[in-house]
């Protein structure tokens, strides 16, 4: 069920955070969205989370065991293990949801998408707000560059496919001996505003703002808000 990469990354898990420990366009926006208690879902290395002020009041959830201890929250505060797995009997109910860089999107599955939204339906109080990152797939373009990781260089670029309403994207490292290292994410496309509302409004949440994050330097990124329906 759900999310089934818990070896995804294997031994160049560093790589991926080498690669994106630097991003922070979106800091400055989940710290104005953030409002009492406080849950993140696919919490990473603390990317997000790590950079917030006043953190006592958020929980952060991460799928990947070599990420948990680089989030800097005290250990009951974080909880290692999949999203779908988030219930109100356990973690109770949040005022602010939110998933940051595209993160929700790596559930393909319909079946998981929708136990995805009742679970976000399930812990959000009855004014809280949800906001889930998403990175436009039409403006995606293959990346390259250097990446330098215990005095070693790495090679990085991009590939990515697309289809309908799915596609793969795929980071490659490439180390001075030659050796290869990918991550493979598989990416559920919302086209629209309504393909998000289809699977949502099933469990009582609809999408009221969409927030684009035009100041970063790569195109496309912005955040669905979402709340409950009354």
């Amino acid at each position: 069920m759900g999310l089934k990469n818990m070896s995804l990354y294997k031994e160049s898990w560093l790589l991926y955070k080498s690669l994106t420990e630097d991003v922070n366009f979106d800091i400055d926006y989940y710290q104005s969205l953030i409002k009492g208690r406080t849950l993140e879902l696919f919490a990473g290395f603390g990317r997000v989370v790590n950079r917030l002020e006043n953190k006592e009041n958020i929980i952060a959830v991460e799928l990947e065991e070599q990420f948990i201890p680089y989030i800097q929250l005290p250990s009951d505060k974080i909880y290692c293990g999949n999203v779908l797995d988030i219930s109100s009997n356990k973690f109770g109910k949040f005022d602010t949801i939110f998933a940051a860089y595209n993160s929700f999107c790596l559930l393909t599955e319909h079946k998981d998408i929708d136990l995805f939204f009742a679970m976000l339906a399930s812990v959000l109080s009855d004014n809280g707000k949800i906001s889930l990152s998403y990175s436009d797939h039409t403006k995606w373009e293959v990346e390259e560059g250097f990446i330098e990781l215990d005095n070693k260089n790495y090679k990085y670029n991009s590939e990515f496919t697309i289809q309908t309403d799915k596609g793969t994207w795929v980071d490659i490292f490439t180390d001075e001996k030659g050796n290869i290292y990918k991550h493979t994410y598989p990416v559920k496309f919302y086209n629209s505003i309504d393909e998000l509302n289809l699977f949502s409004q099933k469990h009582g949440l609809v999408v009221t703002e969409v927030v684009e994050h035009k100041h970063y330097e790569e195109a496309g990124w912005k955040d669905f808000i979402l709340e409950k329906a009354f």
